[in-house]
């Protein structure tokens, strides 16, 4: 603690006593202080190396007594990043090596970006082997995140994949963001609940400033965030977390990727939660 004493047991508390490696460990608190998470790459199985968590109860010193399993594929899933985003919500992004099956030779020889969140009384908002951050040509790699403007976080990593040329790194970026929460689940009849992930109404539509999305979620989760013009390219791309079940919204203002103001005109919004999609069109006019 804060005197300098020791808490807790002498000598500490066992986090994993696997077989094999358990490396690169990654760890964060929230805010409160209530609640740690810590993940690292782990070889118990002798074969390849996956992600997998634990929940620490920092009060009590007590830590979760089931591994949280992020990745199941059979290549390597390496250096996990852990970010504490609010009381009892984590993020989690790793390096990926499940690139290395595909047809395109130019993919597989380099790791990806895949990434998920545990939060706590819900567990992984994922499904195992977590969502695609990034996947592009050679590799995508030491992530980081930092905060940046109240509840947005900036996720941002080394990008080999603009030139060709292996030996040559960029910086990308990516924002994550949460959602804000207007109803908790199980108000009201429990009939006239959405069952599965939905786009309730996107608002003032056309607009000209902001548009506000309001979304049903049934358990929570990272939804994917996307923003296209009507060539397809892409707009904005962001990760949304969602950390309860019930009506949320988030709010677009008109600006890209860049930081720049789109030109007036229609787009088209796209999200997925697991696999869940919903999609409109939006008109925007300065």
């Amino acid at each position: 603690n804060w005197d300098g004493v020791a808490q807790w047991e002498n000598f500490g508390i066992p986090i994993c006593i696997a077989d094999n490696d358990q490396s690169s460990i990654s760890f964060d608190i929230d805010g409160d202080g209530s609640y740690a998470f810590v993940s690292w790459e782990d070889y118990r199985n002798g074969t390849d190396y996956n992600i997998i968590g634990k929940e620490i109860d920092i009060n009590s010193g007590t830590v979760s007594s089931e591994d949280v399993y992020f990745s199941s594929d059979t290549t390597s899933q390496q250096r996990p990043l852990v970010k504490a985003v609010a009381s009892g919500e984590f993020i989690l992004i790793w390096e990926d090596g499940r690139g290395y099956y595909n047809s395109d030779p130019l993919l597989i020889n380099g790791v990806d970006l895949y990434g998920s969140a545990y939060i706590v009384g819900s567990g992984r908002t994922t499904g195992i082997d977590g969502v695609p951050i990034s996947v592009e040509y050679h590799d995508q790699k030491k992530a980081q995140i930092t905060q940046y403007n109240g509840e947005d976080y900036l996720l941002h990593w080394i990008d080999l994949r603009s030139s060709g040329k292996e030996d040559l790194a960029n910086y990308y970026g990516k924002t994550i963001r949460r959602s804000d929460i207007l109803s908790v689940g199980g108000e009201g009849p429990a009939s006239s609940l959405p069952t599965v992930f939905h786009v309730e109404s996107a608002y003032p539509n056309p607009f000209n400033g902001k548009i506000i999305f309001d979304f049903f979620v049934t358990n929570p989760g990272l939804i994917e965030f996307r923003i296209f013009d009507v060539t397809g390219r892409l707009i904005a791309d962001d990760l949304i977390l969602s950390s309860a079940p019930g009506k949320h919204n988030i709010i677009w203002d008109g600006r890209d990727r860049f930081g720049q103001l789109v030109s007036s005109g229609v787009y088209y919004y796209h999200f997925n939660l697991d696999g869940y999609i919903d999609k409109g069109k939006i008109t925007y006019l300065k």
